[in-house]
């Protein structure tokens, strides 16, 4: 769906109702999926992507690893994802679980916090294997 006056388009996956649609987004090597995408778009005559907020099962996939979380906002401007809520990211098997986390799509690298000062993250980390 296209609001003209607000500037965003918003999008739902095919089932929704059934908790089963996805919107699936894909950009170079890098994948965004979730159960709602809304995009707000620039002023003017290009429309450029401002920003996009994503909600229900969010999923990010690049080629280091995913993450995971309940709602996320991408910034293409800084190439950057924030997730919040019940938030997993996942690399080499190895996983780590906040409240809220920043990955930079252009470093691969992410930061997880909690929403309490002082709060805990937790993660699990598995030794390589020799081959």
């Amino acid at each position: 769906m296209y609001d003209k006056q607000n500037n965003i388009i918003i999008l739902y996956g095919a089932d929704e109702a059934k908790k089963g649609g996805r919107v699936k987004i894909v950009q170079e090597k890098n994948t965004l999926t979730a159960a709602k995408v809304t995009i707000y778009l620039q002023n003017g005559a290009k429309q450029e992507i401002r920003y996009v907020e994503a909600t229900g099962y969010v999923e990010v996939t690049t080629p280091k690893g995913t993450a995971k979380g309940n709602r996320g906002v991408y910034n293409p401007q800084k190439n950057l994802v924030e997730l919040w809520d019940n938030v997993q990211i996942e690399q080499d098997g190895n996983f780590v679980k906040g409240d809220h986390a920043q990955t930079d799509l252009t470093t691969s690298v992410s930061k997880l916090m909690s929403k309490q000062k002082g709060g805990r993250v937790s993660g699990t980390f598995y030794k390589k294997r020799k081959k």
